[in-house]
């Protein structure tokens, strides 16, 4: 969100007889800055504090962006017959880190998250983890042992 439309929104809301409590935003938000420094520092409500959300989504595809910038920065020289040092990218292609597993991932990790929202730290860890064992998954190696075994589970 754009500070400027933030500190409009939260200086208006008393008049609208609204309060925020949350701000949701993208990680690293100058706009919750200016909005908790609103009223010298007080915030925009004398009082009470605006708690900072993050947007699942977000978080998933800051994931995606990570592992696409691990994908292109893992790279081996190799020598070819000729003598030659060729830089090889070992995470990408078939069978390894393609985009369409990194969106696999992005998806099973956003679902892990929405799943233990208010959930312990350690239950959202098991999660995400389980919800890696199932995307690297395979017919010949199956790892569902820690799949969610709930009606609205994933794994099926």
């Amino acid at each position: 969100m754009e500070t400027a439309a933030a500190l409009k929104l939260f200086g208006r809301s008393l008049d609208k007889y609204i309060r925020y409590t949350v701000f949701i935003s993208v990680g690293d938000s100058s706009a919750y800055t200016a909005v908790c420094n609103m009223n010298n520092g007080k915030g925009p409500y004398d009082g009470v504090k605006v708690e900072k959300g993050e947007c699942i989504n977000h978080v998933g595809k800051r994931l995606g962006k990570a592992l696409r910038k691990v994908r292109e920065q893992v790279v081996t020289e190799k020598k070819t017959k000729t003598g030659k040092i060729r830089r090889v990218k070992d995470m990408g292609g078939k069978g390894k880190l393609t985009d369409f597993v990194i969106g696999k991932l992005q998806k099973y990790y956003a679902a892990a998250i929405r799943r233990f929202v208010g959930g312990t730290v350690e239950e959202l860890r098991k999660n995400i983890y389980a919800s890696f064992l199932h995307c690297s998954s395979s017919d010949s190696k199956e790892q569902h042992h820690l799949c969610p075994k709930t009606t609205d589970s994933w794994c099926f």
